[in-house]
């Protein structure tokens, strides 16, 4: 998919609101995305937003992670 790096270098934003976005997204994405991947690329940037600072972006990052 197109859009996966996209949202990798989203997932990096200054504004926690654009993140916690990028994790629901993400979450959507892995059913649709190759299983090479997610482990790779998509599971690795969920795990390091689940230390987030920000509580949303936490949430959203863990509740995505369970989907992998």
């Amino acid at each position: 998919m197109h859009v996966v790096p996209i949202l990798l270098k989203a997932s990096k934003d200054p504004v926690p609101n654009v993140r916690f976005c990028v994790a629901k997204l993400l979450k959507k994405l892995i059913p649709k995305v190759d299983p090479q991947s997610v482990m790779t690329k998509i599971k690795p940037r969920l795990t390091e937003m689940a230390t987030d600072t920000d509580k949303d972006v936490q949430y959203y990052a863990k509740t995505a992670l369970s989907a992998c």
